[in-house]
């Protein structure tokens, strides 16, 4: 997948960094009434050419990935 497919699916990140630009992260932040918040991550990876290779965080890989 490209970035521009990634970001029509997932939104924008919450972080790029300046000296990585081909890693972004989204930030999942939830807690209700204030008690045990639950945060997840999801950290993509693109190549040079701007195409999705690895991704990592607290989420499971679906075996689709690898098809794509």
């Amino acid at each position: 997948m490209s970035k521009e497919q990634v970001r029509y699916i997932m939104g924008s990140p919450m972080l790029i960094e300046n000296n990585h630009i081909n890693t972004w992260y989204y930030i999942y932040y939830y807690a209700k009434n204030h008690n045990n918040p639950v945060q997840k991550n999801l950290i993509l990876n693109f190549n040079s050419s701007e195409k999705l290779i690895d991704f990592s965080g607290d989420f499971a890989i679906n075996l689709f990935f690898n098809n794509i």
